[in-house]
């Protein structure tokens, strides 16, 4: 298990998925919405746009460390 030290989140631009060979960008439909996601396999958390939870009609709870 990965020590919370390090646990990160980095931003990317448009410009860094295209010059990544382990980051893959497109679009993805889910209940007739097109958002962008970004899938990279060695992540150990993953993040959703609060903008598509609501498009969704889910939820978000605060999960605690």
């Amino acid at each position: 298990m990965q020590n919370e030290r390090d646990q990160r989140v980095f931003h990317m631009t448009q410009e860094d998925v295209r010059a990544a060979s382990d980051v893959v960008a497109d679009m993805l439909q889910m209940n007739d919405y097109q958002m962008l996601v970004l899938l990279d396999s060695s992540v150990t958390h993953s993040f959703i746009a609060n903008k598509n939870v609501t498009k969704l009609s889910k939820e978000t709870k605060r999960v605690e460390k």
